[in-house]
């Protein structure tokens, strides 16, 4: 796994934009294009890993899915209504520290003692390490994107990028949690 997720010939992102044509004055969708990166192979690696936390009753993948489910429920439908959410600028208003922690509880539980005493880093549970790691790495996947724009160099330094391959992870796992604050 080291050697997939080694930087090699890293650059930074490229900024582009999509135009959100069912809006109405066609806004742009601002994309970063992590392919590349630094931490693109270690983002995609940590995907792979954490997929499992994305799972929810109310996370939509497949519309053609969806459509059908629908269609075999049996309710009274004079009572309901379905109503759907648009969050502006979603991925950038994701809180990372928020979220990540959120991911390092679903791993390993509630931070335990070792990390908050006096005890040396070698010396702190097994559990413990691994999630310092965790977010060592998380930290290093999201935080401080780098990316070029009409020739400059910007750093995006709240939110996940729309483009990063955790992108999406990250926003499933802060929606899920908000919506079970619900």
């Amino acid at each position: 796994e080291y050697k997939f997720t080694r930087p090699v010939g890293s650059q930074p992102g490229k900024a582009y934009g999509l135009l959100k044509i069912h809006k109405d004055g066609v806004p742009l969708r601002p994309v970063i294009s992590a392919c590349g990166t630094f931490n693109y192979k270690l983002s995609k690696l940590l995907v792979n890993k954490l997929k499992h936390l994305q799972a929810s009753p109310t996370i939509v993948i497949d519309t053609f899915k969806f459509v059908k489910e629908l269609q075999n429920i049996k309710l009274n439908t004079t009572n309901i209504k379905m109503l759907s959410f648009d969050i502006v600028s979603l991925f950038t208003r994701v809180p990372l520290a928020c979220t990540i922690d959120l991911i390092l509880d679903k791993m390993y539980g509630p931070t335990h003692t070792c990390s908050f005493s006096e005890l040396k880093r070698a010396d702190w549970c097994s559990k413990c390490q691994h999630r310092y790691e965790l977010k060592w790495l998380l930290d290093i996947s999201t935080k401080d994107s780098h990316f070029i724009c009409n020739e400059k160099l910007y750093c995006q330094t709240e939110g996940i990028a729309m483009g990063s391959p955790l992108g999406p992870l990250l926003v499933d796992i802060y929606i899920n949690y908000l919506e079970s604050k619900l």
